[in-house]
């Protein structure tokens, strides 16, 4: 069997067009230790891809980006029941030079004594310098709860 081809195309000639973002985008996926009590969340496990990247730096309770740019951000997880139906709240806090600051909608909030409430949200930020994030959750008044399946997803954009 022969394999015979003709190949009876142009290539158009001209000037070379805009280079498209090189790369892989990278991202940082934080899963946060479930917690019965306020204070600053401790992170549980971290997977970085691709590996070897230094975008990230993570300790026992933040994640800090290093490079500035533009970045998409989810924050999610589960606030269980409360006994005496108060206020628990779950926030996403970042620091920039020296300030902090909770994130815009990057929180959970729960009163009702006999639900559970599961949240999440997603949003694009431009960072112009390094930031570090903390989840920490607060209470109106003492109760038993469980804030658990607490997530953070952070994926730089290649633009």
């Amino acid at each position: 069997m022969k394999n015979d081809y003709t190949l009876d195309f142009v290539i158009p000639s001209g000037p070379t067009g805009p280079t498209g973002p090189a790369g892989l985008p990278s991202l940082c996926f934080v899963k946060f230790a479930d917690i019965t009590s306020s204070g600053n969340m401790t992170i549980d496990e971290t997977k970085i891809f691709p590996n070897g990247t230094s975008d990230y730096i993570v300790t026992s309770d933040t994640v800090t980006i290093q490079e500035s740019g533009n970045y998409e951000v989810t924050f999610c997880g589960k606030i269980d029941t409360n006994s005496a139906n108060t206020v628990v709240e779950v926030k996403l806090m970042g620091e920039m030079s020296g300030t902090t600051m909770e994130l815009p909608g990057m929180s959970g909030k729960w009163k009702d004594g006999t639900q559970m409430i599961h949240f999440s949200q997603t949003s694009v930020y431009q960072f112009q310098s390094t930031m570090v994030f903390h989840v920490v959750v607060t209470l109106a008044a003492s109760t038993n709860f469980q804030v658990s399946a607490i997530n953070l997803i952070i994926k730089k954009l290649p633009f």
